[in-house]
């Protein structure tokens, strides 16, 4: 089975429809979107109706992550502490995406919490409780994950969130090794969590491409968890970073929020 998994779009249609074009190119089996597909960009609509066309396959799945659930609670009229404690700039993106976003269009796209498949936990964030957005970006958290994934019996869990590609295995003995392989076969004998980087805004100064997950799955003939092979690729590509950054200047959002989206982009100095 070949498993295909983005996130973090975050309203950027021109890496979106990048990044579709190259899977379709390729071919899958399934799709796993990881959430936050808005805010940050100001392609609201192209979003939402490409990742709504897609949810009408059977094969795709989106899951909803921090950002998702910020305008759950907008349209419900719930102002959650979450958003009253994020800086102006990024509240301002936020509200402009809210006014501009058809609640209709969001009511149709069907998020699931996280879902498991084959062995992989997929969610937005992290294996903890639902809700709960902690970054997996540090040992303690990699390894408090990582030892969930265990009691589950699961051999990985494939997250987004931190915008950056950051992986890492948990041996038998307990010893958590961070990596960022951009392929690897899965070992039987360690807990993995792999993460996608972002389609939309990555946030690696080192390498600020976009990126998506990969992810091939031999499924033994009989129901036995050993049987299962895993490995996968981390795809980066190119797309017309100009015209994402265009549509945001071209916005009537205040210069300091363009200026702060727009520095996202800007290459390590």
């Amino acid at each position: 089975m070949k498993v295909v998994v983005l996130s973090d779009i975050h309203a950027n249609y021109f890496a979106l429809d990048k990044a579709l074009k190259i899977i379709d190119q390729s071919g899958y089996d399934m799709m796993i979107i990881l959430g936050d597909i808005l805010t940050y960009g100001v392609n609201i609509d192209p979003v939402v109706e490409t990742i709504g066309n897609r949810l009408k396959e059977k094969n795709t799945f989106l899951i909803k992550g921090n950002h998702d659930e910020i305008y759950d609670d907008i349209f419900a009229g719930i102002e959650s502490p979450y958003l009253r404690s994020l800086p102006d700039w990024l509240r301002e993106s936020i509200d402009f995406t809210a006014k501009n976003l058809k609640k209709s269009n969001w009511d149709d796209l069907k998020f699931l919490e996280n879902m498991t498949q084959d062995g992989i936990y997929y969610s937005h964030a992290n294996p903890f409780s639902e809700r709960n957005w902690s970054y997996l970006n540090n040992s303690s958290k990699l390894e408090e994950a990582s030892k969930i994934l265990r009691k589950m019996k699961l051999r990985a869990g494939v997250f987004g969130h931190i915008h950056r590609v950051l992986n890492s295995t948990f041996s038998e003995k307990n010893i958590l090794k961070k990596n960022n392989l951009e392929s690897a076969s899965l070992s039987n004998k360690k807990i993995y969590i792999l993460n996608t980087g972002s389609i939309g805004q990555p946030r690696d100064k080192n390498n600020l491409k976009s990126s998506f997950l990969w992810l091939n799955i031999k499924v033994p003939s009989s129901n036995n968890s050993d049987g299962y092979k895993y490995n996968y690729k981390i795809e980066f590509f190119n797309y017309s970073l100009k015209q994402h950054l265009n549509s945001i200047e071209s916005t009537s959002l205040s210069y300091n929020t363009k200026e702060k989206l727009i520095s996202f982009f800007n290459k390590k100095k």
